[in-house]
């Protein structure tokens, strides 16, 4: 019996305790229950450890804070740090977002009820609201004045400056506001269809008496270019015929009676464009691809004629060409074909090159890099250039085309056994062609375009230019300088500044 009694009265007493916590649940006020995200904060040091949180706005916390605060009744102490006092009620939800190692406190405010706050955090986020509320009420001010500003005051403005006021809509106005007529809007004009917009020097910006002065300049550089010319030949032994490697860069314009030795890197890309338009290929050299001038262009070349009819054009035709400094130009080939990687992975051609410069010249390179060839350096390719055996290997038999954009100029166009009536410069080269397109009659038909229309690679600039040729030893650069001397004593370029 004793043990029944006891059970019974324990099972009273524990429905008694859990009657009483469940009334005592319901009567505490909904803002210590729950947080309007449903988690369970019924304490006041949770809440007031958060909006300390929130006061700090370096403060992380990626999870929104809602809080419902209300003042303290007046008979619970002032000095007591739980203390809290009864008044007006407001809500205010805090929540910190994040931008790299920024982090921003946004705020917004409504009324609500049952509340309970300390009286300095009041103070606090009373100064929150009315930051906020200011904050606000500047960015609609400049909204509307930016848009006053744009309809135009005519109110504020004095005559007749308000008259020459425009509206958005197209609308002028007088000084006092009225519309006077409708401007009519000028059209937009669209863009071009072509792929690559490019704008060319024009050659009609010289008065005559300027273009007697300009042609005088030019003709006198040719005559000092040719003089040289005649030097350097005649201390060498001069060939009765033509190399094939030559004629195989001379293209032929017949209805012009134009012969245009063309070499790699010295502006060929911009005349080849100018050679489709003469030949009837294109209207206009805008808008011409590298590609299409590469490889879809039909030239006709010197080396498919007849012996005869070679030897009449070098007796008949107006013979031009156009040479760049041998080091500057060096150097832009690989900074062109090796040096871009964009570039290169595309053209595959240069691929081979790539491939067995790295397996040559590369210690410890990857078998990603023998495969793809891709990253070559500087040095590494001025070590190829000067290894006749390792070339011999990759050079004999190959497209003519490729290899020739590192090989010596005299060697491609042959200036002694080719008596060219013009040579040309790159450094010169807007003048040179300005003048040629003038002597041809052809200056209302075609245009020769910028020099930084085909892929430039900035090799003239001084600083990229000893940066470069820093990275060679001595012995590299004046091995360089002797593969290239026939180029410096045919054309007259100065000695590179590495070379006393």
């Amino acid at each position: 019996m004793s043990n029944r009694f006891i059970l019974r009265y324990s099972v009273v007493g524990v429905a008694i305790i859990c009657f009483c916590l469940l009334i005592a649940i319901r009567n505490q006020p909904s803002g210590r229950r729950f947080t309007k995200t449903g988690h369970h904060k019924n304490s006041f040091k949770h809440n007031k450890h958060n909006l300390q949180l929130a006061r700090a706005k370096g403060a992380r916390h990626p999870q929104a804070i809602y809080k419902d605060f209300k003042e303290q009744p007046e008979e619970m102490s002032e000095y007591d740090d739980s203390s809290y006092f009864y008044g007006s009620s407001y809500s205010v939800s805090i929540s910190s977002s994040f931008y790299g190692n920024r982090s921003k406190v946004h705020t917004s405010f409504s009324s609500s009820s049952d509340s309970y706050v300390n009286a300095d955090d009041a103070k606090f986020l009373e100064e929150i609201k009315n930051r906020h509320k200011l904050k606000r009420q500047k960015k609609v001010a400049r909204r509307k004045a930016a848009r006053a500003e744009r309809l135009g005051k005519t109110k504020n403005m004095e005559a007749p400056a308000a008259a020459k006021i425009r509206l958005r809509n197209g609308a002028e106005i007088d000084e006092e506001g009225n519309v006077i007529r409708q401007i009519q809007k000028k059209e937009k004009k669209k863009p071009s269809k072509t792929k690559h917009s490019r704008k060319g020097r024009s050659v009609d910006d010289l008065e005559p008496v300027e273009w007697e002065y300009f042609n005088e300049r030019v003709e006198l550089r040719q005559i000092d270019r040719r003089n040289r010319m005649k030097t350097y030949c005649d201390a060498r032994q001069r060939n009765k015929d033509i190399s094939d490697y030559t004629k195989r860069h001379l293209l032929v314009i017949p209805d012009h009676q134009l012969l245009y030795c063309f070499v790699p890197k010295a502006g060929c890309s911009n005349w080849k464009r100018i050679m489709m338009v003469l030949t009837g290929q294109s209207e206009s050299v805008d808008g011409l691809t590298s590609d299409e001038v590469h490889v879809k262009a039909k030239f006709q070349f010197f080396s498919a004629l007849p012996i005869d009819k070679q030897q009449e054009i070098l007796e008949t035709y107006y013979k031009f060409t156009f040479v760049r400094d041998p080091m500057k130009r060096l150097l832009s080939v690989y900074r062109n074909k090796f040096g871009d990687k964009n570039y290169y992975r595309k053209n595959k051609s240069f691929h081979p090159y790539g491939k067995g410069i790295i397996s040559h010249f590369r210690q410890n390179a990857t078998k990603h890099q023998k495969m793809s060839g891709e990253g070559v350096t500087w040095p590494e390719f001025a070590k190829y250039l000067l290894s006749p055996q390792v070339r011999k290997k990759y050079e004999s038999g190959s497209d003519v085309y490729r290899k020739d954009h590192w090989d010596i100029q005299t060697k491609i166009c042959s200036p002694c056994d080719v008596n060219y009536d013009f040579i040309g410069n790159l450094e010169t080269i807007d003048d040179d062609s300005i003048y040629l397109l003038r002597q041809w009659g052809v200056q209302e038909k075609v245009k020769y375009l910028p020099n930084e229309t085909s892929r430039p690679t900035n090799s003239t600039d001084t600083t990229v230019f000893n940066r470069n040729y820093g990275l060679l030893t001595d012995e590299q650069r004046e091995r360089l300088f002797n593969m290239f001397r026939d180029d410096f004593e045919a054309f007259g370029y100065d000695n590179p500044p590495f070379i006393s």
